[in-house]
Parts: structure tokens; sequence; C-alpha cells
């Protein structure tokens, strides 16, 4: 129930009964392969993926007014089928005792089909359909990527070195707009790390360059209403993220205990809140942001120092900044986040 104020001046309250019907079928089958070239290590793995998701799902939203009660019942049909593969090919190949080797391929599609229809209704009329909302949409997403990577352990020192290339399509189309939008990435993403044992201290720095892609319900722009003035609304302009990360991590008997990390993202992927000018109705949605950077460090703590305690004690502390154009202006804001964990357990 939501307590409004109308422009005529008037207080009113507004209640909302939202019926929910859903269904789903799952399947996911994965068959993979390991063979052993030999006993020194050299092997490879053939890995295969498929998942099918199969959904129906509708929601009716009723609403009463004390200002007025003829106010318009919405009613949402969401069927949605995904079909997801993935298969990959990986070899290990130990050069000798120092160095091993690691390439791989990998081939992935993601195929989505999800079909809104949009309807309305007053006072028990006929159900009629909202062009503003309803849409088919489809997506196709095909990943092709080989990787390559050097790992080494020679006395106190060990690391890896790696390098991944990946070049991605995708396609996604609205059928009731007839419109069509495309998207093809092809990029390198480098890596590496490095290792030092300093008696009971292992110290680590390490870097990487990696990609997240935005959720595929995120990409899809069915507009879905939790009540009539509040809604959630898929992106389907949002591109991936792609993040530069910087990490110094030290370690007691091989567990992490302290660690600072710089991270940079480009098209950083920010879930935001926002309010349509004229009708006042309140949305969220995904958006991407020029840049997000972010300074974190951590420090844990064994509590078995303590007689009759066991567990561990931290903190964490991060400052993630944001900097971007957004709604014809400049977002430029700062959050300074502390967690502090505490996990024991006594006799």
């Amino acid at each position: 129930e939501v307590d409004l104020f109308s422009d005529q001046g008037q207080d009113y309250s507004s209640d909302t009964d939202n019926d929910i019907d859903r269904s789903w079928i799952y399947l996911a089958v994965n068959p993979y392969y390991i063979f052993e070239v030999d006993t020194m290590g050299q092997k490879l793995e053939f890995d295969i993926n498929f998942a099918k998701y199969d959904r129906a799902s509708s929601n009716t939203l009723t609403t009463i007014t004390t200002l007025n009660s003829d106010v318009e019942e919405q009613r949402y049909t969401q069927p949605g089928l995904s079909n997801i593969f993935a298969t990959s090919l990986d070899y290990t190949k130990p050069l000798n005792k120092i160095f091993e080797l690691k390439t791989g391929l990998k081939y992935s599609k993601a195929d989505l089909d999800n079909d809104l229809v949009s309807e309305f209704r007053i006072n028990e009329s006929a159900w009629e359909n909202d062009v503003r909302q309803s849409n088919h949409y489809l997506f196709d997403e095909t990943i092709y990527a080989a990787y390559g990577k050097l790992s080494f352990n020679s006395g106190d020192w060990s690391g890896t070195g790696g390098l991944r290339y990946e070049n991605s399509e995708s396609i996604g189309e609205s059928l009731t707009l007839n419109t069509t939008q495309s998207r093809t990435i092809s990029k390198l993403f480098p890596s590496f790390s490095l290792s030092r044992k300093l008696g009971v201290l292992t110290t680590t720095v390490s870097y990487s360059y990696r990609i997240d892609r935005p959720r595929y319900s995120s990409l899809n722009p069915f507009v879905y209403y939790l009540d009539p003035f509040t809604y959630e609304q898929g992106n389907p302009n949002i591109r991936p993220e792609l993040t530069h990360s910087g990490k110094f991590t030290l370690s007691y008997e091989g567990q992490p205990f302290f660690n600072v990390e710089y991270k940079r993202s480009n098209d950083a992927i920010v879930e935001v809140t926002s309010q349509e000018r004229f009708s006042e109705e309140a949305f969220k949605t995904d958006v991407n942001f020029d840049n997000r950077t972010q300074l974190s460090a951590s420090l844990f703590l064994p509590l078995s120092v303590i007689p009759g305690l066991d567990g561990y004690t931290g903190v964490i502390v991060s400052d993630t900044k944001f900097n971007s154009l957004y709604n014809d202006g400049m977002f430029d804001r700062a959050k300074l986040n502390t967690t502090v964990v505490l996990q024991a357990e006594f006799n």
C-alpha cells in the first residue's frame, strides 16, 4: 500500500495486488572426458555443456485507490526459451621440472527467445494489448576464445603468465519494433602473477585484464511493473565491462591475511534508479558508466592464538569512485565502505 499526494492537493492511498504465476523447465547436460597422455602430467581435457531453460510467467496487477477506484488492470505474459551451448578443449604439458604450459580453445553460443505480451483493461472489460510495452525480443551471442598460460615453480619463486584472445558476436533483435542491434568484440586479455616465499610468509603481485558481460536478462528491453508507479526495465544497449586489476597479497602458511587491490573499469555496469519526468514513475535499470575505480584493502587474523578459540576476524575497507556523464550531467561521486568479519568457535 502506497500513500500518495495528488495534483488536486488531496492525499490518497493506493493498494496494488500482484498475482504471479510462474512455471519453468530446466535441462542441463555436461559430459566431459580426460585423456592422460603420460604419467608426467601431460593430458587433454574435453568438456561440453548444454543448458535449456523454458519459462512461462504471467502476473496481473489490480490497483484500488481511495481517490479513484477505476484504475486499469495490467497483465503481463512472458514466455521465454533459452538455449546455451559451450564446449572447450584444454591441453596441459609439463615442459620440465620448472615450467608447465597450458593452452585451450573454447566455443559458446547462446540463443534466447522472449515474448512479452502486455495487456490492460478497465472495469472487467476485455483485455487489450498495450503496444507501448509488448515486445518480442531475440538475442543471439557467439563467443570464440583461445588462451595460453605458462607457469613456473623454482625454489622460493613461482608465477604465471597468460594471454587470452576472445572474439564475440552478438545480435539483439526486436521483432515488435523491427530493430536490430549487433556488436562485435575482439580483444586480447593478458594476466600474470609472481610469488616469493619468505619463510612462513609468501608475497604475491598479480595483474589481470578481463571482460564481464551483462546478464542476458538485463539486455532484454522488457518492462516489468511491480505496481502502477514502479517498474524494472532491461537495457539492450548495455556494453560489457572491461577491467584492469592489480593486487598485492601477503599470505601466512598459504592463507592470505593481507591484500591491497586496485581496479579500474571502463563501461562499468551500474544499476540505477531513475524517475520519469512527466509520469513520475520510478524505474530500475542497468547502464554503463564511463569508468569506475576501486581501491580496497583487507586484513584477516586467526583466532587460534587465543586458547580455546578457533576461527578468524578481519576488516575490509574499499573506496569506490564513479566518474561519468549521466542524465546530461557529470556524476562524480565516491563512497567508502567498511566491513568487519568475525567467525569464532570455542570449546
